[in-house]
């Protein structure tokens, strides 16, 4: 089955469904004539919002990237740090694909195409630099949707970017948290191992 779509005459059609046979009006469907259509169409419907499907396509391409990077460090986990931090990972995964979701909808709802792009994928067997790596992407992700409220004219979509963007803080502030208290930890460990040392 194809699933393109098109818009033809101001709505959004499946392509399938516009080779099917002629319009609800009796008249036939030229094909030839359909790409040149969409291009005329496409800019009819919000054509001011170029920019921010732009970069709310970056948005999506970060969030795949998220979703796979942090299922990858659930998957890389082992000892005491896998009972701890692997749920965690799991469900960042898990809220990454939606916020993919999300965005790739509001994109359409604003008459572009959601791309799927995945960035580069970090990866480790160390949990420091685990936390660090998926504290650099939610960063990424602040800065992402901050630009791309700075360029939005769409008063709903600004409000939504809003309370998005204090999300994605909150998940930056709670793993720089996460990396204190790691580093803590191993400087206490390091000092024990040292006095540990000392004693004998």
């Amino acid at each position: 089955m194809d699933f393109r779509l098109l818009i033809f005459d101001g709505r959004l059609r499946p392509w399938a469904e516009l080779e099917a046979g002629p319009e609800p009006d009796g008249k036939p469907v030229d094909m030839r004539t359909v790409g040149s259509t969409m291009t005329t169409e496409r800019k009819v419907i919000m054509p001011e919002h170029d920019e921010l499907i732009s970069v709310l396509n970056e948005a999506v391409a970060l969030e795949y990237t998220a979703a796979i990077q942090y299922n990858q460090h659930s998957m890389l986990l082992t000892g005491r740090d896998r009972r701890l931090f692997e749920d965690m990972f799991k469900e960042h995964s898990r809220e990454s694909l939606d916020h993919a979701k999300i965005w790739g909808d509001r994109i359409v709802y604003l008459g572009g195409v959601p791309k799927a792009e995945i960035g580069r994928i970090q990866q480790s067997t160390n949990l420091t630099e685990m936390l660090e790596m998926d504290w650099e992407v939610e960063k990424k992700a602040v800065e992402i949707y901050s630009r791309a409220r700075k360029v939005c004219k769409h008063e709903a979509t600004g409000y939504m970017l809003e309370n998005h963007i204090l999300d994605e803080d909150k998940d930056v502030e709670e793993l720089q948290k996460l990396l204190g208290k790691v580093r803590i930890a191993e400087n206490a460990a390091s000092a024990e191992k040292k006095v540990a040392g000392a004693r004998r």
